[in-house]
């Protein structure tokens, strides 16, 4: 009881927790070749061009504030929630390519990111090289906050 007492004591307590909800809509995707030379499509030309059409974005921010009123962030962009950083108005999870768990053989070498402007509400998903930081791909959504139908 002395050590499940202590546990309790020593574990800090979370003062509050905001979740919020987002959709977001595509706007455009850059896609660069090996020569970094770059160009913009909106999903209707990624079609046309045999890409894989953009589509909605559903994502989620908590902010939890502790009890020392020091502030964390988790942002799920579909694959669960996930440690976030926040730099300025930018909230953003990176991952590196290497790292097994993305389990995806295409992403060896490079370095995936998901950020979200919380002010202009601009979602982007960004893949570069992790050795040069030439960017391959930038897709941009604008978002909305949203709400359940039960909240």
């Amino acid at each position: 009881m002395k050590k499940f007492l202590l546990l309790v004591l020593l574990t800090p307590f979370v003062f509050s927790s905001q979740t919020i909800n987002l959709s977001c809509n595509p706007i455009d995707t850059v896609l660069c070749d090996d020569d970094n030379v770059c160009n913009a499509f909106d999903s209707e030309e990624l079609m046309t061009g045999g890409f894989s059409p953009m589509e909605t974005a559903a994502l989620t921010i908590i902010e939890t504030t502790d009890d020392d009123k020091s502030k964390s962030y988790e942002l799920d962009v579909g694959f669960g929630l996930e440690a976030a950083d926040k730099v300025g108005n930018v909230i953003k999870v990176s991952r590196d390519g290497d790292d097994a768990s993305l389990n995806n053989l295409d992403f060896v070498g490079l370095v995936v990111s998901w950020s979200i402007d919380v002010v202009s509400k601009e979602y982007k998903y960004t893949v570069f090289e992790k050795k040069t930081n030439v960017t391959n791909v930038k897709s941009t959504w604008s978002c909305n906050q949203t709400s359940s139908l039960l909240d």
